[in-house]
């Protein structure tokens, strides 16, 4: 996450979020917030789409509260029972 990014996400809870009663002043203070060290993205194009997505779906799992992206993953193959073969896990 970068400085752009961590500020938004913060204004954004402040300005979507209701106060419980009116609210006078507001203050936040954040620290030792710098850019990356060494972060670089990947020179394939298809890593990158990955790695946007995976953001994206953690941003929205932050917003929502829960998680929102599932895939299906095999369990128990062998099963008779259909419910029993697969299961739903977060994806983020």
């Amino acid at each position: 996450m970068d400085i752009s990014s961590t500020i938004s996400r913060v204004k954004q809870v402040i300005e979507n979020y209701p106060q419980p009663g009116p609210v006078e002043q507001l203050g936040i203070r954040i620290t030792r917030i710098g850019y990356g060290n060494g972060r670089q993205g990947s020179l394939f194009s298809e890593v990158r789409a990955k790695d946007h997505l995976m953001e994206d779906i953690k941003q929205l799992d932050l917003r929502l509260g829960d998680h929102q992206v599932f895939k299906v993953k095999e369990v128990e193959p062998w099963s008779r029972i259909p419910e029993r073969r697969y299961t739903l896990t977060p994806l983020g």
